[in-house]
């Protein structure tokens, strides 16, 4: 139960940076 609990993080995590790179991308496109 323990790693499963750790990969849920894990995947949690990684979903979390990638909505923050592809709104970071999303700015810096709209910008000029």
């Amino acid at each position: 139960v323990r790693q499963l609990e750790i990969e849920l993080h894990e995947m949690q995590t990684k979903y979390a940076r990638l909505l923050l790179e592809s709104q970071e991308s999303k700015l810096k496109s709209e910008k000029p």
